[in-house]
């Protein structure tokens, strides 16, 4: 039975402790800058109506090359999304510059784990039945750009009102080694395909053809020590590297949200674990500016807060907390991946998913010679059942044939025993007349033949458009 008062007593213990937590500071480093000599970046000058061209292989930028402060460069390898020694300039406009994202992570938010599985069409018994679909993300931070440029205007040192551009590095020509990827549970590299996005900042797409079998052995691995591999980045002659690491304890997405509230200045700001397991808070820091200078300044603050917890946050203005001009805003925190109940909820969640509906095919034609004998330019059919999702929600999927392309598959899940769904013909004429059939009609069948009889009747004027 759930003990309100425990709860409540530790409730009101946490914001006590967290709010004279906020009295003991800590001010830490003012980086210094080395002189920088240009070998590889070219001088940056006023350019107008330049045009970005695309990322210079040959003028790539190391931070530890102007960054003196060893701390600060350990801070960027751990919370920032970009990787410090691959800052890439454009090849025509000098003051435009791209980041190379650091690592590719599994995506885990408010809604779990990025996971999700399609059973597919069965051809014969023993045959992969089921496409298991990972998202994976660079765990970018809110202000990366905003510290990256300041890095770079203070090591570049370019003319006074010159703006320096981030751009997210296109992933043109970006490739996935597929075969190192499927060794790590024992696959063929033929049933694993990768689906990039136009750049870096949008997630990746994996997908593997799997047997029930080999679900429960991918599964079993992304709970331990994970999937390795490496997605190549191909710049004109070029290759660069970025690592994939996928698995449940190593995860991209947000672990608490709420603190972006409090950076706006809204009232009633809540702080919550959207992980699957308990996180201890060490301190709230900033990097901030005094002038053009940079520090680093954190508050300590202390806390543990449950899987899925949210507690208000009752503390002061940022510009009260951590000063003016922030440019990252983070919380120094650690995350207790050795809880056996948090894996245990893991593993059950996502083996629910993994345990959804079977499916079937729908089969839908439509004889190739009425388009020529009904003078029909095409035939839409529109299919509202719950059976077109895997989650069980409503949907409608629209479906076009023509004299080329007279037969479509569609993929149904069997939520229950009995097939069912509606559709409902919309017709388009040679010269242009529509016509759509005013009342859904319902069918379980899962072969659909749309002949000229059938179509006639849509084709009367109690239809028309």
């Amino acid at each position: 039975m759930f003990n309100f008062f425990k709860f409540w007593t530790g409730f009101i213990i946490f914001l006590l402790v967290l709010k004279s937590s906020l009295l003991a500071t800590t001010f830490q480093f003012r980086p210094l800058f080395k002189p920088l000599v240009l070998k590889n970046i070219r001088p940056i000058v006023p350019q107008k109506d330049v045009k970005p061209s695309g990322p210079d292989p040959t003028h790539i930028l190391d931070l530890a090359d102007i960054i003196e402060e060893e701390s600060l460069l350990k801070d960027l390898a751990n919370i920032s999304g970009f990787d410090p020694h691959f800052i890439i300039q454009d090849k025509t406009a000098t003051n435009v510059f791209y980041y190379v994202p650091r690592a590719f992570l599994l995506l885990c938010d408010e809604k779990g784990y990025h996971l999700g599985v399609q059973y597919n069409y069965q051809a014969s018994p023993g045959e992969p039945s089921i496409t298991l679909n990972l998202d994976l993300i660079a765990p970018f931070q809110p202000g990366d750009t905003k510290l990256l440029k300041y890095f770079l205007r203070e090591g570049l040192k370019p003319p006074p009102g010159t703006e320096i551009k981030i751009k997210a590095l296109p992933a043109l020509g970006a490739d996935v080694d597929l075969e190192s990827l499927a060794s790590g549970v024992s696959l063929p590299k033929e049933r694993l395909f990768v689906i990039v996005g136009a750049h870096f900042k949008k997630p990746i797409r994996l997908g593997m053809l799997l047997s029930p079998e080999e679900v429960e052995e991918v599964l079993t691995q992304l709970a331990g020590e994970g999937l390795a591999g490496e997605l190549i980045i191909k710049i004109d002659d070029r290759e660069l590297p970025i690592p994939l690491e996928i698995g449940f304890l190593n995860f991209a997405g947000p672990k608490l949200t709420g603190l972006e509230n409090w950076l706006a200045h809204q009232k009633n700001v809540y702080i919550t674990n959207v992980t699957y397991f308990p996180i201890n808070l060490h301190n709230l820091c900033a990097y901030r500016l005094n002038g053009s200078r940079l520090e680093k300044y954190c508050r300590k603050i202390k806390g543990r807060l449950q899987p899925h917890q949210k507690v208000v946050l009752k503390i002061p203005t940022p510009e009260k907390v951590l000063g003016q001009h922030l440019l990252q805003v983070w919380f120094d925190m650690s995350i207790d991946t050795t809880c056996k109940t948090c894996l245990a909820k893991i593993q059950q969640e996502v083996r629910r998913g993994v345990s959804l509906a079977p499916t079937t095919k729908l089969v839908w034609e439509v004889i190739p010679n009425v388009f020529e004998s009904l003078n029909l330019y095409k035939v839409v059919v529109e299919i509202r059942t719950k059976a077109l999702s895997s989650n069980g929600e409503e949907t409608v999927k629209t479906l076009e044939f023509s004299r080329e392309n007279n037969r479509q598959e569609v993929l149904l899940y069997l939520h229950e025993s009995i097939l069912s769904y509606e559709y409902r013909i919309f017709l388009v004429t040679e010269d242009g007349a529509q016509f759509r059939q005013k009342d859904w009609q319902k069918s379980d069948l899962t072969t659909q033949i749309t002949g000229k009889k059938q179509l006639e009747e849509v084709l009367s004027s109690e239809n028309a458009l």
